[in-house]
């Protein structure tokens, strides 16, 4: 018993020591802060708004002391702070410029003492009549330059990550679950773009007040005065909403025939008129100068969906992941619901996700692998196998090259802009090949590892092309990019039918197909099962549409769903050989099309909405592909060429209706959204 007491004792010395130590470190804390030269009233921190855009880092700010906060670059000089990060004159200097202890007492009486006190300069100097030598530089900063700017990304990864929508989480880091690098580069891309942006819209702005001054004196505004103030003259979240606000109504405002497109044709121009006079474009009037943005678009075109059935084995089923939801929300219209919160929380469990088993899947002539996740969700995983900037050589045929992760990811993407929802959910991820495949991969794949001559792990994995020593994957030094696509239900739940693309290519080096050759190929086959009855032909000119602007040369089949009978839509698996030319269009893509002369009315709408603005299917795209992890997915080359393969889609339609076709008889009408 006594020995007892006496452990008891010790343990509670110790505990009251501990307490003792750590509210001494509490106390000092004040003083450790000041040796970096920094007062907390320099750094400014407003908890209303968005974490994203107050993540800047600060020279001599440790992230245990300030965490998470914002310093404010007028508040200090470059000689208080080093380059170092540390005190100019002394670590522990104390600059009474920075600190604001000289002048003190008319600081007190000023109108705006809360501002730090070069902002107060500049707003006397503002406010002064007389404006000679008014715009004097701070006191401290006529024989320095000004500071550098902060990098966009806090160089402290490993205590936190980037969530979905932008904000910053602590915690999460560290050497068990180091930083996500495809997330530090979207946030990167992120905020640059955000900033290009903001340079660009008060540039236009400024263009248009000094071309147009007597607009502002018509709206008894001074043309003098900028309606829109600098950001150094609003405080963060006022400058927030007014960038947000003028981007909306800029955005919105854009006009037909104000919105500057890369690529047009004056004979498409002159048919979109001809259709719009007809009624066959879903315009909505302008109200108030604002005009609809693309996405309300196709919001308020899915409102026009026929009523249809779920697959009947997931009826009564009660989802608990998000792949069950995936699979209980697949539709006899549409694969996915792109409203629902469950295709986005799908996404990013691809994205972040622990892998926890991995198998290589069979057939295929290229190395394709199978994960499964914690939660029981399955994918298919398709590795980066060479930079987004190569291109498929001019001598290689379309079968020969190789698959691109990046374009199964665009695929989805463009898939989803173009209103068809029938690509699985993919999303792309920055994979490590020693944590995720080799150590969960099994014995027969496991074999195929090595390391290279540079140091990097590789695998090749086996399979009928492409799989040896000389085609392998390999890591930088072990971590290497791909995409996942969400697998579909199991056969058991709803089976799948496997159908031959009559537009097939032959796959041969020396012989071609009939459709090449001839083109009464959709004469033939319109008269025969199943494209005789239901939306079928329809469907497979809309898939030609999304080939044709990704230029994917290698649709040989497609699939669709046994329990809608002939009204299922078919699904747009295997894009890998898409994005692979950016300077080349491939027309003979377009030959279901052109041979049938004729596309759907929701699909025709969509094109002409993409070709006629506010925005264009480039940046539709971009804005689309920023959310993925590994953005950039597609080069602005690619991007580009959306919008010139766009154009010629739609002239594609034109030449049938010029060749004396009746307009309904080209666009067909189904009812389908």
């Amino acid at each position: 018993m006594r020995q007892s007491a006496i452990r008891r004792n010790i343990a509670l010395l110790l505990l009251f020591g501990i307490f003792l130590m750590n509210f001494y470190i509490f106390l000092t804390l004040p003083s450790n802060r000041s040796s970096d030269g920094l007062h907390p009233r320099d750094v400014d921190w407003d908890p209303q708004q968005p974490l994203q855009q107050q993540l800047h880092y600060a020279p001599g700010i440790s992230h245990l002391q300030f965490p998470r906060k914002r310093l404010n670059k007028s508040n200090y000089t470059s000689d208080s702070i080093g380059a170092d990060g540390a005190g100019g004159a002394g670590a522990g200097a104390r600059d009474p410029r920075v600190w604001g202890e000289e002048d003190r007492g008319s600081r007190d009486h000023h109108p705006h003492k809360d501002l730090p006190r070069d902002r107060m300069k500049l707003w006397d100097a503002k406010k002064s009549k007389d404006t000679e030598g008014a715009w004097e530089k701070p006191r401290g900063e006529e024989d320095h330059p000004p500071p550098p700017p902060p990098p966009p990304f806090p160089p402290d990864q490993s205590r936190g990550r980037v969530m979905e929508d932008g904000t910053w989480e602590e915690g999460g880091g560290g050497e068990d679950n180091p930083p996500n690098q495809g997330e530090v580069r979207r946030f990167n891309a992120r905020n640059e773009h955000r900033q290009s942006q903001e340079v660009e819209e008060r540039l236009d702005m400024a263009r248009k007040e000094e071309q147009n001054p007597a607009a502002d004196e018509e709206e008894g505004n001074d043309p003098s005065h900028n309606r829109h103030p600098p950001p150094a003259a609003v405080d963060g979240q006022g400058r927030d909403e007014a960038d947000h606000d003028l981007k909306f109504r800029k955005a919105l405002r854009t006009t037909p025939e104000t919105v500057q497109r890369t690529f047009a044709d004056p004979k498409v121009d002159a048919f979109m008129r001809k259709l719009e006079k007809a009624g066959l474009l879903d315009v909505v009037p302008e109200q108030g100068g604002l005009q609809e943005n693309y996405w309300t678009f196709l919001r308020r075109q899915r409102l026009r969906r026929k009523p249809g059935i779920q697959l009947p084995a997931y009826r009564n089923y009660r989802a608990r992941t998000n792949w069950e939801q995936f699979h209980r929300g697949i539709h006899q219209h549409y694969l996915y619901d792109p409203d629902s919160p469950y295709i986005r929380n799908l996404l990013k469990d691809l994205a972040d996700r622990k892998i926890v088993q991995v198998e290589q899947k069979d057939g295929g002539t290229q190395i394709k692998l199978i994960m499964t996740f914690d939660n029981g969700g399955q994918a298919l995983f398709k590795p980066m196998r060479f930079p987004r900037e190569t291109e498929t050589l001019p001598d290689h045929f379309y079968f020969a090259d190789y698959e691109r992760h990046v374009a199964e990811i665009g695929a989805f993407h463009l898939d989803r802009v173009l209103g068809y929802n029938r690509v699985p959910p993919v999303a792309g991820r920055l994979v490590n090949l020693t944590r995720d495949i080799r150590d969960l991969a099994d014995s027969k794949l496991a074999k195929t590892f090595f390391v290279s001559p540079a140091g990097n792990l590789c695998f090749h994995g086996y399979c009928s092309y492409y799989c040896d020593s000389s085609h392998p994957v390999c890591g930088h030094p072990d971590q290497v990019e791909g995409s996942l696509m969400a697998f579909l239900p199991p056969d058991s739940r709803a089976d799948r039918a496997t159908w031959r693309n009559p537009w097939k290519r032959s796959y041969s080096k020396r012989k071609k197909a009939y459709w090449e050759t001839h083109d009464d190929l959709c004469d033939r086959i319109r008269r025969r099962s199943p494209y005789n009855t239901g939306r079928r032909l329809m469907d497979i000119v809309d898939m030609s549409v999304l080939d044709f602007l990704m230029g994917n040369l290698d649709r040989h089949h497609y699939e669709t769903f046994e329990s809608f009978n002939n009204n299922s839509i078919p699904l747009h698996l295997d894009n890998g050989r898409g994005f692979g030319k950016q300077h080349e269009d491939d027309v003979s893509c377009l030959a279901p099309m052109v041979q049938c002369c004729m596309l759907r009315l929701s699909t025709l709408q969509r094109l002409a909405r993409l070709y006629w603005g506010p925005s264009p299917l480039s940046l539709v795209m971009k804005m689309s592909l920023s959310t993925d992890q590994v953005s950039p997915v597609l080069i602005e080359g690619h991007l580009q060429a959306l919008d010139r393969r766009l154009v010629q889609v739609l002239r594609a339609v034109n030449t049938c209706v010029q060749e004396g076709r009746p307009l309904e008889q080209v666009i067909i009408d189904d009812g389908v959204y």
